[in-house]
């Protein structure tokens, strides 16, 4: 896998980078979707963590960078506690189950990212099922709008 870590930024606090390096870990191929989805975990470099995966509409690897963080001063990552569904592809004609997640973030800390998996719908995500992801400590956050729509199930 060619690694192209090309933005640093560190502090104090966190390291945080970008990456594009990735894997293909969803796909709502089958499903009957009007629109594609793809789903893409970033590959972090060692001693980095992801805050979530890269969701496209395209089935082609993403061209741009993801950010990934690492901890420089300790507390200000931590695992999600939990996780909520957000959608799972029960009822589609998709040959592998699906679904997307989000991390549940302890108090003082933010989920900044969401998730995807085939894994079976009547499973329960955990965090070993997604063992890179990471939550934000609140004091390194800033509120920001969101991004652009990206996929619906219709």
């Amino acid at each position: 896998m060619e690694s192209n870590q090309d933005q640093e930024i560190e502090d104090y606090w966190l390291s945080i980078k970008t990456t594009t390096d990735y894997e293909e870990v969803y796909s709502d191929r089958g499903t009957g979707a009007s629109m594609d989805l793809s789903v893409w975990k970033p590959i972090p470099p060692p001693g980095y963590k992801n805050i979530g995966y890269c969701f496209t509409q395209t089935r082609s690897k993403p061209e741009f960078g993801t950010v990934v963080v690492k901890e420089l001063k300790k507390g200000m990552l931590c695992k999600p506690y939990s996780w909520t569904l957000h959608w799972n592809d029960k009822g589609t004609r998709a040959s592998k189950d699906g679904s997307i997640w989000s991390p549940i973030a302890p108090p003082g800390y933010q989920a900044l990212g969401s998730v995807a998996k085939h894994i079976p719908n009547s499973h329960f995500a955990s965090n070993d099922d997604f063992d890179s992801i990471v939550c934000v400590s609140e004091e390194l956050l800033y509120k920001s709008e969101l991004g652009s729509f990206i996929w619906k199930d219709a």
